[in-house]
Parts: C-alpha cells; structure tokens; sequence
C-alpha cells in the first residue's frame, strides 16, 4: 500500500478518515480509521518513527518484502 504517514497523521493526530489515489483509477478513495486502527497505528509510528513524507510500511522502500494480498508461485 502506497500510504505516507502524512496521509494519515494530521497535527500528531491519527485522522478518523483517509484519502488515497487508487493506482489503477486515479481517483480519490475516502477509508475510515476505526478505533483500534488508529491505536495500533500510533503504537506502530512510536515504534518505527519516520517522517510525514515517508511511507507507512517500510515494504514499500525494500522491494524484496513487500505486502500483497496475492502469492506468486
């Protein structure tokens, strides 16, 4: 997933809501961020650190672990 931090976070607030650009389309797609998203998420970004411009997952920067709904053979 191509999320940056900055998508999500907003003044050192997880937003209850997201918008990404889907890939495929181009367009704008609002998502909501339950409770225990956001939570874990704050607990992710404590962990991890990083910048508002930097993606979410550190798969997206190593090619060789990304994430994927689909597994090659």
């Amino acid at each position: 997933m191509k999320i940056k931090i900055g998508d999500i976070v907003c003044d050192r607030k997880v937003r209850a809501r997201a918008i990404v650009v889907q890939q495929k389309t181009g367009r704008p797609v609002q998502f909501a961020l339950m409770d225990n998203a956001r939570i874990s998420f704050v607990r992710w970004l404590e962990l991890r650190g990083g910048s508002l411009e930097e993606y979410a997952f550190p798969s997206r920067t190593l090619a060789h672990s990304q994430l994927g709904a689909r597994r090659r053979p």
